[in-house]
């Protein structure tokens, strides 16, 4: 079967609610909605949905790559230019901001995409602290179009699993051999070598996407369940010391959201000819293609990279427990930034990304 670009609605609504993960994971409780909290902290939904989010960029990156490999229509230079007008201007831009408006340090390295090692040995609260997620994702994009370009797709579907996310959970145990305990979670939380485990899992489905999207009806069901009930243990400790040999809480946390991830990003893969046979799967496969939620997935760069800010700039982050009037006028502007900033900055630049010609470079 021949490589496709066609566009998967799931994938919207699954983006959207990966960034619901990860704001709801940072807000504060509201006054009177407690257990809307406690469902969220049921759960880890933050790394949660950060995990999901590096599923679903190896998955679409390394899907198109693919096509346009197939169709002779990849070039390095033009894959790198586009990614660079969807993800560099609003970054740089929120840089600046958080510069003039609260503080410049940390901005050197966070401008360098090097915020994820920088962060990971400074524990102090940052209004960009959550940007090593986006250095991570950058790393990828500028090492993995290399790889694929220079092999064959046999050698980068072995790469993407199993030899990849082989390295990273063998990295990540060596690390706990050579660091203080104390301090190896945090390096393992960001570091790009660790990470890598979640988004090349994503990248294989990729390769494999004509059977990863015809799984039978009890197995997308097995993964549902596993998709809702991995993420509990993230809350619990699972470090594990089998005499000398230590394995950090978050080395096994990473391998439990890397198959929580895995999982929902199979089953929204899976909606469509499920929904398509089976008419009780049109209930999620409605949900996840609803216009609200594939909104929210549309804004979702924006709304991932502006929330942080601004809840550190009004002081939520230090709350313990929100009004609801206050929560109201807080996630106004949390989702009315990313608005106005996909209508007045990332719409125009996507559309002239997309007359950039795939077939140079």
């Amino acid at each position: 079967m021949r490589p496709s670009r066609s566009h998967i609605p799931a994938l919207d609504g699954l983006r959207g609610l990966a960034a619901l993960f990860v704001l709801f994971g940072h807000f504060p409780a509201i006054e009177h909605f407690t257990v809307l909290r406690r469902a969220f902290t049921w759960f880890d939904s933050a790394a949660l949905g950060v995990d999901v989010f590096f599923a679903l960029s190896g998955f679409l990156i390394t899907r198109i790559i693919l096509a346009d490999k197939a169709a002779d229509a990849f070039g390095l230079r033009t894959f790198y230019l586009r990614r660079a007008l969807r993800i560099m201007p609003i970054y740089y831009l929120t840089i600046l901001v958080v510069g003039f408006l609260i503080t410049w340090e940390h901005a050197g390295w966070s401008a360098l995409y090097l915020g994820n090692f920088t962060f990971a040995f400074d524990p102090a609260q940052h209004p960009l602290r959550h940007v090593w997620s986006l250095a991570v994702e950058e790393h990828f994009y500028l090492v993995w179009p290399l790889v694929l370009a220079k092999v064959s797709v046999r050698t980068a579907r072995r790469l993407a699993f199993p030899v990849l996310p082989g390295l990273a959970i063998g990295l990540a145990a060596i690390t706990c051999q050579l660091m203080p305990a104390a301090d190896v979670d945090a390096l393992i939380i960001r570091g790009s070598m660790y990470r890598m485990l979640s988004i090349c899992l994503g990248a294989w489905v990729a390769f494999e996407e004509e059977r990863s999207r015809r799984l039978s009806l009890p197995i997308v069901i097995g993964m549902a369940v596993l998709a809702l009930l991995l993420p509990h243990f993230t809350i619990h400790s699972l470090e594990q010391r089998w005499g000398s040999l230590f394995v950090s809480n978050y080395t096994i946390k990473l391998m439990v959201l890397a198959c929580a991830s895995l999982c929902w990003l199979l089953v929204a893969l899976n909606l469509d000819q499920l929904a398509a046979r089976y008419p009780v799967m049109g209930i999620p496969r409605a949900m996840l293609v609803h216009p609200v939620l594939r909104s929210i997935g549309l804004i979702s760069y924006g709304l991932y990279l502006y929330h942080y800010p601004i809840l550190f700039r009004t002081g939520s982050m230090e709350e313990v427990l929100l009004g609801p009037g206050r929560a109201v006028m807080e996630l106004a502007l949390v989702f009315t930034v990313p608005v106005l900033s996909w209508f007045l900055i990332e719409r125009p630049l996507l559309a002239f990304k997309d007359r950039i010609g795939r077939a140079t470079g």
